[in-house]
């Protein structure tokens, strides 16, 4: 009989959301995807949200965007490209409680870039290698003397850049893998002279299968850490398992110590009230987490 072949088709993608309500307040969600050819293809999105005045008793207002941009390509030698790209623009108007003519604003802008190459031999055994940076500003500015004495005006500047490479492989025995993986990520912000931060470590991850219903993760690594307020030395263990009692019920748990730092942008964007003159400062962090779950309905979790 005639051999009939199976092709994934082409596709090209847009979705688009939008809105607008009272107080001027227009929303946007927007999501694409293009295939340039049968080992490539690009991707976006946009997120937009905003509002002209949403409080009665003093005027106000904000506005949120962020826009990403992705190439993806695939070569016979089975490496993959991935090239990201992204900004986002935020701003508040009178995000103080006090009415004022001349209210405070504070404005967020910023910009990031990653190149990822991975390369998979087969489904366990191959490599990743990441390289990026970002810039970032944010700016108070204050009008009222009033708002002074708790919020500090001016603008923060901030660059940071990373690295990171994991290589994994199949172990010997059947249903076991290990990953071993490097990272780096610095930054530096403010005026001169400049804080600078930085972060370095490496890791050793062991994950086994054991009777076809419980999944052991273990890994092990040491991280460096150094801030304007210190330079230290930790290790890293972490700890999960899972285990499936039946196709619809399992359970898991984790266990973990490590340092974590945060950058000015990942501050400044989530408190509105800071300003200029915060310092990064890094905190070591345990954990212990726990989950169970059941499946009410096949595909459904």
């Amino acid at each position: 009989p005639q051999r009939s072949l199976l092709t994934t088709p082409t596709r090209q993608n847009l979705y688009v959301r939008g809105g607008f309500g009272s107080f001027l307040s227009p929303e946007l969600e927007a999501f694409g995807f293009y295939e340039l050819n049968e080992k490539s293809l690009l991707s976006s999105d946009v997120n937009f949200s905003g509002s002209d005045g949403h409080l009665e008793i003093q005027e106000s207002g904000f506005r949120f965007l962020d826009a990403n941009i992705s190439y993806y390509e695939k070569t016979n030698e089975d490496y993959r490209f991935k090239l990201e790209g992204g900004v986002v623009a935020d701003k508040y108007s009178s995000i103080s409680p006090y009415s004022d003519p001349n209210s405070p604003e504070k404005e967020n802008l910023g910009a990031s870039v990653k190149g990822t190459v991975k390369k998979m031999e087969n489904a366990f055994t191959g490599f990743e290698a990441s390289l990026g940076g970002s810039i970032f500003e944010s700016e108070l500015s204050l009008a009222n003397s009033q708002i002074n004495s708790f919020l500090r005006s001016g603008t923060v500047s901030e660059k940071t850049y990373f690295a990171s490479f994991s290589k994994f492989w199949a172990g010997q025995r059947m249903y076991e893998t290990f990953d071993v993986s490097a990272q780096f990520q610095g930054g530096n912000y403010g005026q001169a002279p400049l804080q600078n931060w930085i972060t370095a470590g490496a890791a050793l991850e062991y994950e086994r299968l054991l009777n076809f219903t419980t999944r052991v993760t273990g890994e092990v690594g040491f991280q460096y850490v150094s801030d304007p307020f210190s330079n230290k030395f930790y290790v890293t263990p972490e700890v999960q398992i899972k285990h499936n009692f039946t196709d619809a019920f399992s359970v898991s748990g984790s266990a973990f110590t490590k340092p974590k730092m945060q950058t000015q942008q990942e501050h400044l964007q989530y408190n509105r009230f800071l300003g200029g003159g915060t310092e990064l400062r890094h905190a070591y962090v345990a954990g212990v987490k726990g989950e169970a779950n059941y499946q009410l309905f096949e595909g459904n979790r």
